[in-house]
């Protein structure tokens, strides 16, 4: 659970990273 959680902020700190790229 803790390790897919982190995946998922990983991917939304990805996005918003290209997002604000």
């Amino acid at each position: 659970q803790i390790s897919a959680q982190t995946h998922q902020a990983n991917t939304l700190d990805s996005v918003d990273s290209e997002a604000s790229a």
